[in-house]
């Protein structure tokens, strides 16, 4: 059953009308948004659109590459039956929505890398000791980290799961997939 499910989030993930919901989901928050199946074993957001240098960056090693991957396995197996927001061990906010065929969940929508607020001084010292330890180059684009204030990522996290969404699965046809 999960390989019918993930054809279908491939196939959801090429058509025009996600393109275009991704693309205007991106432009109105700046954050990455990524279609992914049930079991996936990649970094959703690795070179896609609006990712976080900072994450990118720690991606490139492979402890930093494993705590993402850990943080997105968190944040999925929050998210089974309803949307949910983790942090990682940077403190950027990572949340998913799950897609539904009936009952069950055949894959989620993930978004994020994300910071709520500024780290304090000494928060920020020892993500930078972590990410140095990592062999991660320099903590520099750290300071390009998304920020926002909470009421506008609460909005942001509604409209992954509001009647947008909803909208866009339910005017999903398969004549509307390349």
């Amino acid at each position: 059953m999960r390989t019918k499910d993930a054809d279908i989030i491939q196939r959801l993930g090429r058509s025009n009308l996600y393109t275009e919901f991704k693309n205007a989901f991106g432009a109105s928050t700046g954050l990455p948004l990524t279609l992914r199946p049930f079991e996936f074993w990649q970094l959703a957001h690795r070179s896609q659109p609006y990712e976080n240098p900072f994450c990118a960056m720690i991606a490139q090693t492979n402890r930093g590459c494993s705590a993402y991957l850990e943080a997105e396995q968190r944040v999925v197996s929050a998210a089974e039956d309803r949307s949910a927001t983790i942090r990682c061990f940077a403190d950027l906010c990572h949340t998913a929505v799950p897609i539904k065929l009936g009952e069950r969940t055949i894959g989620f929508l993930l978004t994020g890398q994300i910071a709520l607020d500024l780290p304090s001084p000494d928060r920020f010292e020892a993500i930078a000791r972590q990410v140095t330890e990592w062999g991660s180059p320099s903590t520099e684009c750290a300071w390009r980290t998304p920020t926002t204030i909470p009421e506008c990522f609460r909005r942001t996290n509604m409209l992954g799961s509001s009647v947008s969404w909803k909208s866009l699965l339910n005017s999903f046809r398969p004549s509307q997939i390349e």
